[in-house]
């Protein structure tokens, strides 16, 4: 049953997640200026789109806005749960090392050779192997430098607090 699934030591929770200031810059890039208007106009400011123009004009002005609008692509991390269920979780692994944990974890479940081959171009490399993490089309991580500064770190960082500061999730304090 579940109960038993979600606490026993025989079933393993896992999790992936990925770090802040990657996650919501791709967020940035690809909900607030690559596409259309649209996404923050339908979720963030309804009727006459009237935050549409700050969220495109920078990312500190993508930041504010979001801070006033729920939406999964930008909700902390930690909110993928209630709280309570946590403790349950067993294995965390980050979208950045996606290939490293990946293979843990299939490892770990005696799972690995579903992972080991099958995947990539030509069906012949490991999950993930091909860069070594999820493909991200806007490829944030190439950016950061791009768009942060001291003032926008600092939102990311209080509008994130909750994930930087989950232990399981073991995100490093590392100022760009």
């Amino acid at each position: 049953d579940a109960l038993h699934m979600l606490t026993s030591r025989e079933w393993t929770r896992a999790i992936f997640v990925r770090e802040p200031k990657d996650r919501i810059l791709s967020a940035y890039l690809d909900k607030g200026i690559r596409k259309d208007s649209n996404y923050i106009k339908v979720h963030c400011c309804p009727g006459k789109g009237m935050c549409v123009e700050r969220a495109q004009r920078s990312f500190m002005g993508f930041l504010e806005v979001i801070s006033q609008c729920s939406d999964p692509h930008w909700l902390p991390q930690t909110y993928r749960m209630m709280g309570r269920y946590w403790q349950y979780i067993n294995f965390v692994g980050h979208i950045e090392n996606a290939e490293a944990d990946t293979r843990r974890l299939l490892e770990e479940i005696g799972a690995w050779k579903y992972g080991r081959s099958g995947w990539g171009e030509n069906g012949d490399e490991p999950i993930f192997a091909t860069k070594g993490t999820v493909k991200h089309s806007t490829a944030a991580g190439d950016h950061l430098s791009e768009h942060y500064n001291r003032e926008t770190e600092a939102a990311v960082r209080q509008l994130y607090s909750m994930d930087f500061n989950n232990p399981m999730f073991n995100f490093k304090d590392d100022l760009l």
